[in-house]
């Protein structure tokens, strides 16, 4: 029994491991992160809030990071820190041309000239004094990358955040994160079950 128990153990060690490694790659999208409900975008040491619509196609519903149909989409970014607002900044997004996906970092974005070439829109840096950018583009099915560059003057340095997005797949991503979670926790259910709860048949 004692040898039963400790199989248990490490299916139950191993299966919070996969949860945890499951949550973190469906909840970070590179800079993008749910803090508190609400999904959060870190640029250096300052914090956007990060929230897309598509009331054309699902009313007033949000989503975080990925957009789950193709169309007409609204993104809007919220300055958290009211520091923001005094800061010039750009926003951008690519098409994820060499498939970066979730892990995408800027460095892998490749030359100013293949960013340039891969740009479905583009907003010269500028202040926003009351702390909200929000655009509206009509996408097509695909993953794509968001940019955001800031300047800090003050401290002579210039934050860049990406995060990766897909358009177009519905709510497949959401189906599959919570298939694999039900998945686990039957793997543990069952792993208990056959250890200690099943008793072996006579011989």
């Amino acid at each position: 029994m004692a040898n039963h128990w400790r199989i248990i153990r490490s299916i139950i060690a191993g299966a919070a491991l996969l949860l945890v490694m499951s949550s973190s790659s469906a909840w970070a999208h590179g800079g993008v992160s749910m803090e508190d409900d609400l999904c959060v975008l870190q640029i250096g040491p300052y914090m956007m809030h990060f929230t897309g619509y598509q009331p054309e196609l699902a009313q007033s519903e949000e989503f975080c990071e990925d957009i789950p149909y193709e169309g007409k989409a609204i993104v809007v970014l919220d300055h958290i820190d009211k520091i923001l607002r005094d800061m010039p900044t750009d926003f951008r997004v690519v098409r994820d041309v060499n498939n970066l996906g979730v892990t995408a970092q800027y460095e892998e974005l490749g030359s100013p000239e293949e960013i340039d070439a891969a740009t479905l829109y583009y907003e010269e840096p500028k202040l926003y004094p009351r702390g909200t950018k929000q655009f509206e583009l009509d996408f097509g099915k695909g993953n794509f990358i968001g940019i955001v560059t800031i300047d800090d003057e003050r401290m002579g340095k210039r934050h860049i955040s990406v995060f990766p997005f897909s358009v177009g797949y519905g709510f497949f991503n959401q189906v599959v994160r919570y298939g694999l979670f039900g998945l686990i926790a039957l793997l543990i259910v069952g792993a208990i079950y056959y250890f200690a709860v099943r008793k072996p048949v006579p011989a």
